[in-house]
């Protein structure tokens, strides 16, 4: 199964969002007690079809559109 992480727009506040998302490729869910799974990361805005699709997204402001695309 492959995991769909959004990095907001807004994480570029802090940080360069295409970093933050470089980071979580390169981890690919690995930890000590289980092995890396698939991950697809994407800078993603407000677009709520875009949104509906990822299982989180990580950001730094609220944004209606996280709860009008369905993301929980």
């Amino acid at each position: 199964m492959t995991r769909q992480i959004g990095v907001h727009e807004s994480v570029g506040e802090l940080f360069e969002p295409a970093a933050v998302a470089r980071a979580f490729d390169r981890a690919g869910g690995a930890t000590e007690t289980r092995e890396p799974e698939a991950v697809d990361v994407a800078v993603v805005g407000d677009d709520s079809e875009e949104l509906g699709a990822l299982g989180v997204c990580v950001t730094l402001a609220y944004d209606e559109a996280f709860l009008d695309s369905g993301l929980r």
